[in-house]
């Protein structure tokens, strides 16, 4: 029989020179038992945050403190990962996975962005200028200066009305 299973105060205790049980120690009730699980709550907090940035990822440009969103899921699943547990290892990988995506996917769609800028700045400006007239014309004092190319077509529609 274990002596593990058996209740705390039935048990034959030996004792060393410090006084200290040897032979079927059983801690008493409400101390930590000899074994526990390995805990999984960095993986599952690693997928968590993943899956929140994946779904946040637009809302990044409103909020820049939103990127430390999937930066520290991807820390979580990491470190995680490198502590070598028996369990969690599928919950730690999906945690970098979907941390990896919901940072990439605001990335991505800021090249997208400046992208479309550099080679249609003309046309986005006057989607702008009709759009927003007010953001136009911020636009226009901070920018005409540095992408004079992005308002020529609207620079000349002022001119014919």
């Amino acid at each position: 029989m274990n002596p593990y299973n058996q209740p705390y105060n039935q048990q034959n205790y030996t004792y060393n020179a410090q006084n200290i049980p040897q032979q079927g120690y059983c801690a008493p009730q409400g101390y930590a038992a000899p074994y526990q699980q390995p805990s999984t709550g960095m993986a599952v907090a690693s997928l968590v945050l993943g899956i929140v940035s994946i779904v946040m990822g637009i809302l990044m440009f409103a909020l820049p403190v939103l990127f430390l969103v999937p930066i520290i899921g991807l820390i979580l699943g990491i470190v995680f990962k490198c502590k070598h547990l028996p369990v969690g290892k599928g919950l730690s990988t999906a945690g970098i996975i979907t941390s990896s995506l919901g940072l990439l996917i605001p990335i991505a769609l800021l090249i997208f962005v400046v992208a479309m800028l550099l080679t249609n700045g003309a046309e986005v400006m006057e989607f702008i200028k009709q759009y927003s007239p007010e953001e136009y014309e911020q636009l226009y004092e901070m920018y005409s200066e540095q992408f004079p190319q992005w308002f020529e077509g609207a620079v000349m529609m002022l001119f014919r009305k």
